[in-house]
């Protein structure tokens, strides 16, 4: 072998040069620790591009919660929206300008057609549209919570847990609310789709608070 420093021919199992003193010994551990920054440098990528398994099920989670918002939480007596509908139909063949239609059943997203019938708009109108203003703000947060979570491809953005919980204790609300008036007179049925709202987005929170407390 020979002295990486002044190439002078040294025994073989030699530490030291005998001509310039280099010492040799070092050489190949100085070179394996030389290798290891260059190894973990390239798993840290490969890391960095992966979206926890949490982040993944409260996404999941949050996109369940949302659609859920569209399907009907209020379902009205058929007698009733009969009875309405045919008032309404009178009404306008009289030259009205006021339409009286109404729907067999209504989301948080069309409450607020619910609350412009005359008859409606003072009885539990103001409630109905806090839950839809409360529904609009948890799915702008969830949808920017979301958009964060895998862009950071990382982990659960607070927003999208902050957006889930908010919905959670709306749609909650509003089913205690739904058992309470449901009678079969005007409200008929159960909060089903409410609850499950709720459900899920309680979940996702759960999930994403977890994974955050766990990083």
């Amino acid at each position: 072998m020979f002295c990486p420093k002044c190439g002078n021919q040294v025994p073989e199992g030699g530490r030291f040069c005998g001509k310039c003193g280099h010492q040799l010994g070092n050489a190949p551990a100085a070179a394996t620790q030389a290798v290891k920054p260059d190894a973990e440098s390239d798993a840290a990528p490969q890391c960095a591009g992966k979206i926890s398994s949490q982040a993944i099920i409260s996404l999941v989670m949050a996109a369940i919660a949302v659609i859920l918002t569209f399907q009907p939480w209020i379902t009205l007596n058929s007698y009733l929206t009969s009875l309405v509908n045919g008032v309404g139909g009178v009404a306008k063949a009289l030259g009205s300008s006021t339409s009286y239609a109404i729907q067999p059943t209504y989301s948080p997203w069309t409450f607020f057609q619910l609350c412009s019938i005359p008859g409606f708009e003072s009885d539990g109108a103001a409630l109905l549209l806090v839950i839809t203003a409360a529904v609009v703000i948890a799915c702008i947060l969830i949808v920017a919570g979301a958009i964060s979570t895998i862009s950071s491809k990382k982990k659960t953005a607070r927003l999208l847990s902050i957006g889930l919980i908010v919905l959670a204790i709306t749609a909650a609300l509003f089913a205690v609310f739904y058992l309470t008036e449901s009678d079969g007179t005007v409200l008929v049925g159960g909060p089903t789709f409410p609850l499950l709202c709720a459900l899920s987005s309680l979940i996702g929170a759960i999930v994403g608070f977890s994974a955050k407390k766990a990083q």
